[in-house]
């Protein structure tokens, strides 16, 4: 649980700030969770490979009080597949959602965190702003993504020159004269460069 935490927090920071290190950080704790912790059912074993004394190793993901580690490890590993276009990711995810598919059938109230992870899956925006960090236009348009409410937004600050991994829906696209600019990509295809926040915001909206 606390590595899933700690992996969904990071990523968080990463959105906000733009720094790799903070999605670097997340991915080194998701292949910490995947050598210790991983169930070869599918999702994760709430306590290390490596516990002593222990009766026995137990698996859940019906959230309570507390999100699940597993509906929050499997949010991380869609957030990372959609952020790298790593494949790995996808499959780890869909199989932490497959691992507890009969429960979520028979009661799916207690499993909110891998329900929205499907949908993340399925239906995310992503969102990639092409632009110096702190600059000024590229603050603008974070303010447009930032003052919507998008639940399955998954949102990266790529500064002018970094490549996005080839698999990426908006692997080569790069700045539109000069200036910050964002775009929007649904199940693979990605909008018009937009430049300005009432096109970015506009974008997001459907308006």
């Amino acid at each position: 649980d606390d590595y899933a935490s700690m992996s969904v927090a990071a990523l968080a920071l990463f959105e906000a700030t733009g720094t790799p290190g903070y999605r670097e950080r997340a991915q080194n704790w998701a292949a910490t969770v995947e050598r210790h912790f991983h169930d070869a059912d599918g999702g994760y074993i709430l306590t290390a490979d490596d516990g002593n004394d222990l009766i026995a190793r137990t698996k859940t993901a019906a959230d309570g009080a507390l999100p699940s580690g597993n509906g929050m490890m499997a949010m991380a590993l869609a957030r990372l597949y959609h952020l790298t276009a790593n494949r790995d990711y996808l499959e780890r995810a869909e199989r932490a959602i497959a691992a507890f598919s009969g429960e979520i059938a028979a009661n799916f109230v207690s499993f909110p965190g891998l329900l929205a992870t499907n949908d993340l899956l399925q239906n995310a925006d992503e969102i990639v702003i092409v632009g110096a960090p702190g600059a000024d236009d590229t603050a603008a348009l974070l303010r447009a993504v930032n003052g919507l409410s998008l639940p399955n937004r998954v949102l990266q600050i790529v500064p002018p020159g970094i490549e996005l991994p080839p698999a990426h829906p908006a692997h080569g696209r790069g700045q539109n004269g000069g200036a910050a600019t964002a775009y929007v990509c649904r199940k693979g295809t990605c909008s018009l460069p937009a430049t300005d926040a009432a096109a970015l915001a506009a974008l997001l909206t459907g308006a």
